[in-house]
């Protein structure tokens, strides 16, 4: 039996693409109602293009006015 590469190469390439909307769509998010307000902040390390690694806490809030999303973000 003569294996088809290239059909093998888009079913993986299907199953990666179907896998990362997956985990994308169901991965945690902060939202706000319409005329709501959303604020939060997150921990963790961020990576230097010279390779090392610093420490950083983001911050964000948010406004939905029920037409455009607006608001603010740091990283320290």
């Amino acid at each position: 039996m003569k294996i088809n590469t290239k059909l093998c190469m888009t079913i993986v390439t299907l199953v990666i693409v179907i896998a990362g909307v997956f985990a994308a769509s169901t991965a945690p998010q902060a939202s706000a109602a319409a005329g709501g307000f959303v604020t939060d902040e997150g921990r963790g390390t961020l990576g230097c293009p010279d390779g090392t690694n610093q420490p950083a806490t983001i911050t964000f809030s948010a406004t939905d006015n029920g037409k455009a999303v607006s608001g603010t973000f740091s990283i320290k």
